[in-house]
């Protein structure tokens, strides 16, 4: 089974155990690693969320972060690494540098960003515009 597992493209999903309603099985997923810290994500995705250990306490037991919707150099950031302002980001309005506990709007792949700074300071007429300008120019943007 190991070689199995050190081979993905040659991985075969198996049941780990089976009851009247349900299975638990065993998949192979690809995990993005944190554009700050390299510590790999688990995606947003269809995880389990009802059983005795959802998809989020399993990735806690492995070492795995949750995802933020922060990007740093077109590579996904964990939710820690924004809580603990471990990267800065140029707001688009301002064009000041800030932390990333700052980021109010994220637009686009790679994204560009406005902060709570600007959003607590500016008309909320200037807000829009700026908005809806960066929407115009990320509209065909491919986000992963």
């Amino acid at each position: 089974m190991t070689d199995n597992i050190l081979k993905p493209e040659s991985f075969i999903p198996y049941i780990v155990s089976k009851n009247r309603e349900s299975v638990y099985a065993v998949m192979l997923a690809e995990l993005p690693l944190c554009g700050c810290c390299e510590v790999p994500i688990l995606p947003k995705g269809p995880w389990p969320m009802w059983v005795n250990i959802d998809g989020k306490a399993q990735s806690k037991l492995a070492g795995w972060k949750q995802p933020s919707d922060v990007y740093f150099n077109s590579r996904p950031v964990c939710s820690d690494c924004v809580k603990e302002n471990r990267i800065t980001f140029q707001c688009r309005l301002c064009q000041q540098d800030r932390p990333s506990s700052q980021v109010q709007e994220t637009i686009g792949y790679p994204s560009d960003y406005l902060c709570s700074v600007c959003y607590g300071s500016v008309s909320a007429k200037e807000w829009e515009a700026v908005l809806m300008k960066l929407e115009e120019r990320h509209r065909y943007d491919f986000s992963p």
